[in-house]
């Protein structure tokens, strides 16, 4: 996923108009008569509790210990059929402590999610790849690991991402597969540490050869990329790229690669 950024309140409507059309075609995927799904769902509850001689990351003079207890129930699910298979698991996460916290950077509660899904929407030939997920994730690599402190909001920002990519195959008879592909996907960030929102639109055309005991073997790949950025403006990348493999020995082959890269930036 290239990350790229773009206003907030444009990529959250964009988001869920995009979003919409999927939902109506997983719907209508798991409604067909012959889609005969089976569907898994695992509830569970973790309850946990630990003890910190310094739960708010305070210099010596300040710090102070504390009881942190967390209760949270998650839900997840599977769903797997011949045109469709998903999986997703949401989990509400909620903390409690034994004193009155003395700073705001906690949480007392948050939610965080994730689903997969992809599906067959034209046999042998129409597929969609969808992702979305919602987590806490460490502003620095050389801070405190949001993982390991879920409670704390210091060096932590909570990161929303959604991905849509239908995509076309065609296989021309035993010697080549093209793949047409099309592929939207966004990056949010919360207020308190904010890289900027992306927002990128991607089309790319594959042409390989395929597998059938020759020598010679071949691949062309064209790709175009339009970004809007928040903090850097709007931007459009192209790449065309070859490559050919002749294979002289089992063990032995020559490759050649040749490519163009163009960038644009506004």
């Amino acid at each position: 996923m290239t990350i790229t950024t773009v206003e907030r309140r444009s990529s959250r409507r964009l988001g869920a108009l995009r979003l919409a059309p999927l939902a109506a075609a997983v719907a209508a995927l798991l409604a067909a008569p012959a889609c005969r799904a089976d569907w898994r769902f695992t509830p569970s509850l973790n309850v946990a509790t630990t003890w910190t001689d310094n739960v708010d990351l305070q210099p010596r003079d300040r710090e102070h210990s504390d009881l942190v207890s967390e209760i949270s129930p998650t839900l997840a699910f599977v769903v797997d059929s011949r045109r469709v298979q998903a999986s997703a698991r949401g989990a509400f996460r909620q903390f409690f402590y034994a004193k009155e916290a003395s700073s705001r950077n906690r949480s007392d509660k948050f939610a965080e999610y994730g689903a997969d899904l992809r599906g067959i929407l034209a046999e042998d030939l129409l597929f969609v790849d969808a992702s979305a997920s919602s987590s806490r994730q460490s502003v620095s690599a050389f801070g405190p690991r949001a993982e390991s402190r879920p409670w704390s909001e210091l060096n932590s920002t909570e990161i929303k991402t959604w991905r849509i990519s239908p995509y076309l195959t065609q296989d021309f008879g035993r010697s080549a597969r093209a793949t047409l592909r099309y592929t939207r996907d966004s990056v949010e960030s919360d207020q308190r540490n904010r890289f900027g929102d992306s927002l990128a639109d991607t089309v790319s055309l594959n042409l390989d050869s395929l597998p059938d005991g020759r020598k010679l073997g071949w691949g062309l790949m064209v790709n175009r990329q339009d970004l809007e950025q928040e903090f850097a403006g709007e931007s459009s990348t192209e790449n065309v790229s070859g490559r050919l493999r002749y294979q002289l020995h089992r063990s032995l082959a020559l490759t050649a690669n040749a490519g163009y890269d163009r960038y644009d930036y506004q």
